[in-house]
């Protein structure tokens, strides 16, 4: 599971690129780290082979799982982006 696409970034490094198949077809992606604990949080999107999802190229996706820690997927998760 993942956060979404975003295109900014905070406290990570970025990998080296490498192909990989992904859902959407054949990217070039870089993996992307935390700056404080080494591991890896997500990926980058370097480059689409289809003219349809270039507008991936540039973003960052981040995995939920793997900056909150354990989650109890059982239930539904509610994140209020727009607090009153």
């Amino acid at each position: 599971m993942y956060t979404g696409v975003c295109d900014f970034r905070v406290n990570i490094t970025v990998g080296a690129p490498e192909e990989r198949s992904m859902f959407s077809g054949l990217h070039i992606v870089a993996d992307i780290f935390c700056c404080c604990c080494g591991g890896i949080i997500g990926w980058k999107y370097e480059a689409a082979h289809e003219s349809n999802r270039r507008y991936e190229e540039g973003k960052f996706v981040l995995e939920r799982g793997r900056i909150v820690g354990e989650m109890d997927l059982s239930r539904e998760l509610f994140i209020d982006t727009h607090p009153e």
